[in-house]
């Protein structure tokens, strides 16, 4: 039988915790999706030809697709918050150093690093969500692509916005 959603069992703190973590998940995304518009910029100010910085674009998804079982072994070894808190920490500290990249190759290794702290970030979310809230586990997790699609949405539009207004 299907249950309706309530916050019986669910306490207010852990929903504002979790809120925090989506909030959080949503800036990466934002931040995430602002470098493709930024872009054009990106190629002119270091020379990249475009299948240089096409590459520059993606290669978050490859310390993704790389960290993605490993950040799972961490899970299982070091817990939820030394994963989240690591994660955030290479996510922030890699996307800091590609702003002040002197080429192709750190940068490229900054991005890289960037996905993989993202990786480690969201397998975390993922099991706060699913263990935080089992009673109402599928909309939790769903929660967690609604944060990534909402960032997705809005970092684009405020990046565009900022370029037009301030150049």
């Amino acid at each position: 039988m299907m249950s309706t959603f309530s916050l019986k069992n669910e306490t207010r703190p852990a929903i504002a915790m979790f809120g925090l973590l989506l909030l959080a998940y949503s800036v990466n995304a934002m931040d995430r999706m602002v470098f493709p518009v930024l872009l054009p910029d990106v190629r002119a100010e270091y020379g990249f030809s475009l299948d240089q910085s096409g590459l520059q674009a993606t290669m978050f998804a490859l310390g993704m697709g790389l960290t993605g079982i490993p950040a799972g072994i961490a899970l299982a070894r070091f817990g939820r918050r030394a994963l989240i808190v690591t994660g955030t920490t290479i996510f922030s500290v890699a996307t800091v150093l590609t702003v002040v990249s002197v080429g192709f190759a750190d940068m490229l290794a900054w991005r890289v690093l960037s996905g993989a702290g993202e990786a480690l970030q969201l397998a975390a979310i993922i099991t706060v969500a699913a263990g935080a809230f089992p009673r109402h586990r599928g909309m939790a997790i769903g929660a967690v692509n609604m944060a990534f699609a909402t960032g997705s949405v809005i970092g684009p539009l405020v990046a565009a916005a900022l370029l037009v207004e301030h150049g």
